[in-house]
């Protein structure tokens, strides 16, 4: 069992590794397809280089080549990946529902990260991806009928808020994903809890404009751990 817990943990780590290359690559107009590359010299990376967490420390949190400093974002999301994944893992008793979740936190992830790096989302991967989850059995989408006019209601309303240039309109086509993908009222907490840190996080920072999905992201994860925690 510990080595399947190893496995679950290190694959946590590589899938979260993955977005964050991705997100900075999508950000900066560069080929998912190349080797990766130190962002300040573009050496290309040796193997070891490439090993989520062990990597950062083997360089010493610095370019192998260069020696500038790496951004510590990517050691901290590929460790808490893997603790989140495990965390699922070790809560989910199904394997399909964990296999479903893991799959949306994924997609979540990488969003986020877009969203992050360039305050912009790829259209395709938010489409297909969103529209994939629907037809998945663990989804609630057959099941949103009787909410859907608080569906309707919340997503009018939050399309408003675009007009205003207070949300972006990928920020409200991920949620309207989610209320068809967990329902109303869980997608209702997850934004319950991703404002409230968006909210403090823009008191702190005082920035005028900020990433929203990577607040949503964050309260998907943390209500979807809850919610395993206290029905396993």
């Amino acid at each position: 069992m510990l080595l399947i817990y190893c496995l679950i943990f290190i694959s946590g780590t590589v899938f979260s590794s993955f977005a964050v290359c991705h997100g900075w690559r999508f950000a900066n107009s560069y080929s998912f397809s190349s080797r990766s590359f130190c962002e300040k010299c573009h050496v290309t990376l040796k193997n070891i280089h490439l090993i989520p967490i062990l990597g950062f420390l083997i360089q010493g949190g610095r370019c192998f080549f260069c020696h500038s400093k790496i951004s510590a974002v990517s050691f901290a999301i590929e460790f808490l990946g893997g603790c989140y994944f495990l965390c699922l893992f070790v809560l989910t008793a199904d394997t399909a529902n964990f296999i479903f979740i893991s799959l949306l936190s994924l997609w979540s992830l990488i969003l986020a990260l877009q969203d992050f790096y360039s305050l912009t989302v790829s259209n395709f991967l938010l489409w297909f991806g969103g529209s994939l989850f629907l037809l998945e059995p663990s989804s609630e989408f057959r099941n949103f009928w009787g909410d859907l006019n608080l569906i309707f209601f919340f997503i009018i309303t939050l399309s408003i808020f675009t007009y205003f240039n207070f949300l972006g309109l990928g920020d409200v086509i991920y949620l309207g994903f989610l209320f068809l993908i967990l329902g109303f009222y869980t997608t209702l907490y997850i934004i319950m809890i991703g404002s409230s840190c968006a909210v403090i996080y823009q008191l702190v920072t005082n920035r005028r404009k900020i990433a929203f999905i990577p607040f949503l992201s964050f309260g998907l994860f943390l209500l979807l751990l809850w919610q395993k925690t206290f029905t396993c």
